[in-house]
């Protein structure tokens, strides 16, 4: 499964929901950078020619981008795996980080 952002409509509605989350204001700064795209990922660095290789440090099996730090690396599979409602959502998949936070 995967969920779709496209439509400019539904992403006035996340991002005016994402702001309105009670949360500190650098938790949401943070959502907005990696919803952006903007976080210092390893395939975020390999695109501005900072390095030379993008794979996962802990597996080495894929590139390091914000859904694969987040979701698919089976680090953070471990660690969400620890919150009940998240268990059974092992086979998601997801596009993009504001695939990600919509579902959240």
């Amino acid at each position: 499964q995967a969920a779709s952002t496209s439509d400019g409509g539904s992403m006035h509605l996340f991002w005016r929901k994402l702001w309105k989350i009670n949360v500190p204001h650098k938790t949401g700064h943070f959502a907005w950078k990696a919803a952006w795209n903007i976080l210092p990922t390893k395939a975020n660095l390999i695109h501005h020619h900072v390095l030379l290789d993008d794979t996962c440090e802990e597996y080495g099996l894929k590139s390091e981008s914000l859904v694969h730090f987040f979701w698919e690396c089976p680090k953070a599979k471990e660690l969400w795996a620890l919150i009940d409602q998240f268990r059974s959502l092992n086979n998601m998949h997801f596009q993009n980080f504001v695939d990600f936070l919509c579902y959240l």
